[in-house]
């Protein structure tokens, strides 16, 4: 909202500039209510923050897409340049967390404050100048009034008030308009016209007119411009109503109208959001040429109809855009941004800010918050993400991670000692208990290319290349990390839900099938593992998931490498198992496929526990990882029949005497099953939910187990 705001603000500046350039010329011949009405309609557009625009506008306004980074006492350290960093809510924060805050959402806040803080100044004192004159009023009837109101055809009647705390006629009150007059001793005459100049105002419903431009002077309050169009407009409706007053009058009657307005020309008390009757000093003089130009103007239709078409066409004039990071075609100028950026030590919190700040190939999400892992060797980061456009982000059901991976390829270049880098995705948008997680190593990067990464970034030229290299490949261009993906995307949906997924696999060789000349087809014979990881009595343990899996995997391989699942086919179960596998695997493959060695399973689940490690570093746990079966877990000894009937009812707690933990809108919630053995199968069990870090209880439920019967003793909520 803020840009079209800003581009509204801009296109009619231009128009409000104009307009007060040729006002004195057109104020000759054309009468001061087509001013008053081309006034409303400008102060209509800037309030209403929908912008048409065209496609190409000849004006274009950057937004910053700037970051205000925070060290942890909140003293800010930096202004970075970034489209998708914001402050995140995460419970979990290790010491080196880093809160930002994008500068456009700054400017948002600013705007905000300004805007309320404007509108609430002039309410607030309208309604004290209300109650400082509430004592000082009274009814008063005045026969002249009810003549007045006829002759103008006025059917529902304002309220008329004296007041000896004003110095000039005023009309007040938006649901209750009120006449308030001063405690002047007026002619019938001058009564007359003074009370007619106050219901042309009532009758236009002026007093709204005025809280439409103070409304319009709160949403720009950062604009020079709209001050002077408040001002102007203000002016042009008291003569628009002067106009009205004096309308086929002679000059006898406007000389009258005149004195009695210079009869009430004294400093008094009123506020902006009223009509008032008099003016003073240089503004009274030029009231006065105003009521006394006898000569009929011209009511102007043709000239509002030019300024409303200038109006309704000079917000399409300008667009007010933000740079666009997300994009694999990135300018010199912000390649050499990134290469400028780079730095020694993981440890430097603003710089890795401003690097993750300029990263360009993760599109539709935005960071939520950053940690530096600095206590010891190997030194890492650490990012969170949130998912802010869902179809940019995920395909299939599972998060794209090509993006993260190209930026974790700069990431390393850039910053000298990072030995892993952690991505971790969240979906508010339609699973928000999940976490997609990968892990990057420098040490997997440096085999691929011809040299370590941070040997790129000792030069521009280096670094440009690596650059344009990664950025024109749209995919994944490792076979290792595209077999990783494929496991992980192929099994996300197979198995019971962890906090974390992992994967390991073992390629035991591939296949060339051929192919049109700018594609190819490789097969990949796979020994692959799955594990959804989650905490179980303090441990992280392998949840679900599988063995080892003879899998064949095939891609389609583009000439720039880029690969592409085509087919994700494991071996079957049971007595097809052995033909499965030796319909799938060359010959060669099929005494390891069909009988994986010890070494084959230590190195898969050696893989799967380096996701789950990096992980719990990512949240700030320190705690044992490993499979169901390498705990021990206590059964409370219960009656069979009372066991099944609560499995079946509290599926959430664990079916062992213990804890298990659930991420649940964002907050980490413990699960604990409580037994009270009592002999027999008998006891007391107690279910009990609260919120691990407050420890704040917010489910429990007591039950006693009595010959096989559910008793229940307590509940809440």
């Amino acid at each position: 909202m803020l840009k079209n705001i800003l581009a509204i603000s801009l296109s009619m500046s231009v128009v409000i500039f104009l307009l007060l350039i040729i006002s004195p010329f057109l104020n000759k011949r054309y009468s001061a209510r087509w001013r008053y009405f081309v006034w409303l309609m400008i102060a209509l557009r800037l309030v209403i923050p929908v912008k048409m625009e065209w496609h190409q506008a000849p004006v274009t306004i950057s937004v910053p897409n700037q970051t205000v980074v925070f060290r942890q006492e909140g003293v800010p350290v930096a202004i970075l340049d970034s489209s998708y960093i914001e402050q995140g809510r995460i419970s979990s924060v290790s010491a080196g967390y880093v809160p930002m805050i994008p500068l456009k959402e700054l400017l948002a806040v600013i705007w905000a404050a300004g805007a309320i803080s404007f509108f609430l100044y002039h309410i607030i004192h309208y309604i004290i100048f209300k109650r400082r004159i509430e004592p000082y009023c009274s009814r008063v009837h005045i026969e002249i009034f009810d003549t007045v109101l006829s002759n103008m055809k006025v059917q529902i009647k304002p309220q008329l008030l004296l007041c000896s705390k004003i110095a000039s006629p005023m009309l007040i009150g938006f649901f209750k308009p009120t006449i308030l007059l001063p405690s002047i001793n007026y002619s019938d005459n001058e009564l007359s016209v003074v009370l007619k100049h106050e219901l042309i105002h009532y009758k236009r419903g002026d007093v709204w007119y005025k809280l439409l431009l103070v409304v319009a002077n709160s949403v720009h309050w950062f604009n020079p411009f709209v001050y002077l169009m408040v001002k102007a407009a203000n002016r042009d409706l008291e003569y628009s109503c002067d106009d009205a007053v004096v309308k086929n009058s002679d000059i006898n009657f406007r000389k009258e109208y005149s004195l009695a307005i210079l009869k009430t020309m004294q400093n008094g008390e009123d506020t902006i959001l009223s009509t008032g009757f008099s003016e003073s000093g240089e503004k009274a003089k030029k009231r006065f040429d105003n009521i006394l130009h006898a000569k009929v103007k011209k009511t102007g239709v043709i000239a509002f109809i030019i300024i409303m078409g200038i109006i309704l066409s000079a917000g399409t004039l300008v667009v007010c855009n933000s740079r666009n990071r997300s994009t694999w075609n990135v300018a010199e100028k912000q390649i050499r941004e990134l290469y400028n950026s780079k730095i020694k030590y993981v440890g430097n919190n603003s710089g890795v800010a401003k690097i993750v700040g300029l990263l360009p190939f993760a599109e539709g999400v935005k960071v939520e918050k950053l940690e530096l892992h600095t206590d010891s060797e190997p030194y890492g980061i650490t990012l969170y993400y949130i998912i802010d456009e869902y179809d940019k982000v995920v395909h299939n059901n599972t998060v794209n991670f090509d993006g993260f991976y190209k930026n974790a390829i700069l990431m390393f270049c850039l910053i000298d000692n990072a030995d892993h880098i952690t991505i971790n995705v969240r979906d508010p948008i339609k699973n928000e208990d999940k976490m997609y997680s990968n892990t990057y190593l420098r040490t997997d990067f440096d085999n691929i290319f011809d040299k370590p990464l941070r040997e790129y970034s000792t030069n521009y030229e280096d670094f440009k290349m690596l650059f344009h290299t990664i950025s024109t490949s749209n995919n994944i261009t490792d076979i290792d990390r595209a077999v990783s993906d494929a496991i992980l995307k192929s099994n996300s949906n197979g198995y019971g839900k962890g906090e974390c997924v992992a994967e390991g696999h073992i390629i035991l060789g591939t296949s060339d099938m051929g192919g049109k000349s700018e594609k190819k087809f490789i097969e990949t014979y796979v020994l692959a593992t799955y594990g959804e990881y989650g905490f179980q009595n303090g441990n992280f343990v392998k949840t679900s998931g599988s063995g080892i899996i003879p899998t064949r995997i095939t891609f389609e391989v583009d000439d720039s490498g880029r690969y592409t699942l085509v087919e994700y086919k494991q071996a079957k179960d049971g007595s097809e198992y052995v033909a499965s596998v030796k319909e799938m695997f060359p010959k060669e493959y099929w005494d390891r496929a069909l009988s994986a060695s010890r070494e084959d399973h230590d190195e898969c689940k050696k893989q799967e526990r380096a996701y789950a490690k990096a992980y719990l570093e990512s949240i700030g746990r320190i705690t044992e990882i490993g499979d169901y079966a390498d705990f021990k877990y206590e059964l409370p000894n219960m009656n069979v029949n009372a066991s099944n009937s609560l499995l079946s009812q509290f599926v959430e707690y664990p079916y062992w005497i213990g804890t298990q933990e659930k991420i649940e809108n964002g907050i980490r919630y413990v699960y604990e099953t409580q037994w009270e053995d009592k002999g027999n199968g008998d006891g007391t069990v107690t279910y009990k939910k609260y919120e691990f870090d407050s420890k704040k209880v917010v489910q429990e439920t007591v039950l006693e187990i009595k010959n096989g019967e559910i008793i229940y003793l307590k509940r809440t909520p």
